[in-house]
């Protein structure tokens, strides 16, 4: 159990380094290079509390909406124990690598929609649900957007992580963490102390560390399991379906623009759930993720 507390206590860090990091390089940027934040974020840019503005911006909002949809697939981690764990125990790699593949492939039909859904509707939601601070609100918007990698990145690791740890390697999640929180770490040094900071500096420079970190417990699941997952041809069929939903999302925030916020973000969402989960079935995803369980697992 040490090194999957400690994978807990990895994934906390992340959040401290963020705190730190952005609020000193924010204060220094603001001491060095007054005209230059002035010019990009207005008279805003010239209160004394200018970083705790810009972080509460973008962790207290931004990411607040955006741990909604992971902690909804973060889930699945606790749907890989009982499976993997009996199917690593009858050595049965192949049994294993069908489960990882089914549960991966479940988080991104949850993640894709919602990702490509909020690179349309950022600024209506966070207007709707912050109406009493639009400043705050207009920054928000931009960090929850450069954050939308980071969320598909994120809903797909947790479950990868998973099943490591239930076959016996829990320590491997807990290094890439490390080197993914080294990435964040340069990241928000190199982006957030430029004077041509803006706030999607800190999302992209979050991104980074989960995009190597997805990259490197992939890399090492695949290298236990002594096989490829190939997910390559199921996330086609998924992300095609996820595009299809942003379009039809587009297409209603376009037509309902005028409309009260509250009601065009309602269409906007009824509009891409009855265009994706159709778009779906048709596309065969649902039977293909139910033929990659194994027996067992299906029901």
């Amino acid at each position: 159990m040490i090194p999957v507390a400690l994978g807990s206590l990895v994934t906390n860090l992340t959040s401290l380094l963020g705190l730190v990091t952005m609020m000193r390089c924010l204060g220094r940027v603001q001491q060095l290079y007054p005209e230059a934040l002035i010019q990009r974020f207005g008279a805003v840019a010239a209160r004394a509390d200018f970083p705790a503005f810009v972080y509460g911006s973008f962790t207290g909002m931004a990411v607040t909406v955006f741990n909604l949809v992971p902690s909804v697939t973060n889930m699945l981690r606790k749907s890989t124990l009982p499976c993997a764990a009996a199917l690593w125990a009858r050595s049965d790699r192949s049994g294993v690598a069908d489960h990882a593949r089914a549960v991966v492939i479940a988080a991104a039909a949850m993640v894709l929609p919602c990702a490509g859904a909020l690179a349309i509707l950022a600024k209506p939601v966070m207007q709707a649900l912050y109406s009493g601070r639009p400043e705050e609100a207009v920054l928000a918007a931009q960090a929850l957007q450069a954050l939308l990698p980071d969320m598909v990145y994120l809903c797909l690791v947790f479950p990868l992580c998973s099943v490591l740890q239930w076959i016996c390697k829990a320590a491997i999640p807990v290094e890439c963490m490390l080197v993914g929180v080294a990435v964040k770490l340069v990241g928000n040094l190199t982006l957030i102390s430029q004077p041509r900071f803006c706030i999607c500096d800190a999302g992209i420079a979050r991104s980074a560390c989960y995009f190597v970190m997805l990259l490197l417990i992939f890399g090492s699941l695949r290298r236990a399991l002594e096989q490829s997952l190939h997910l390559a041809k199921l996330f086609l069929w998924t992300a095609a379906s996820a595009a299809l939903c942003t379009a039809a999302v587009w297409i209603c925030q376009t037509a309902t623009v005028s409309w009260r916020p509250v009601l065009s973000l309602t269409c906007c969402v009824l509009a891409g759930g009855a265009v994706y989960l159709p778009a779906l079935w048709i596309m065969g995803r649902r039977r293909k993720i139910r033929a990659d369980l194994p027996l067992e697992c299906r029901r």
